[in-house]
């Protein structure tokens, strides 16, 4: 019989925490997209300024100019302000 050896509980919630976090990550990136998509559109068919919507998410302009080119993403509460502004302005 081959010797195994103990098993470590901390390394495996290690594993366990990593993993979890690498597919919240990937989460993240889709909701990011789907709100990059949706802002841009609020600006083409509606005319929203990103000025507006960077001051309803307390942001600086710049900071989402740079959201918009994918250079960051935004934290799941910014998000979900942001996806509170897309619904309200979609009626």
């Amino acid at each position: 019989m081959i010797d195994r050896p103990p098993f470590n509980k901390a390394v495996y919630l290690f594993c366990v925490i990593t993993l979890d976090f690498r597919s919240n990550r990937k989460e993240q990136r889709r909701v990011n997209e789907y709100l990059r998509k949706e802002v841009k559109l609020l600006k083409a068919l509606q005319g929203i300024s990103y000025k507006e919507i960077a001051e309803f998410l307390e942001i600086r302009q710049d900071s989402l100019y740079n959201w918009l080119c994918g250079y960051y993403e935004l934290g799941t509460q910014k998000q979900k302000r942001l996806n509170e502004i897309i619904e309200t302005l979609k009626e």
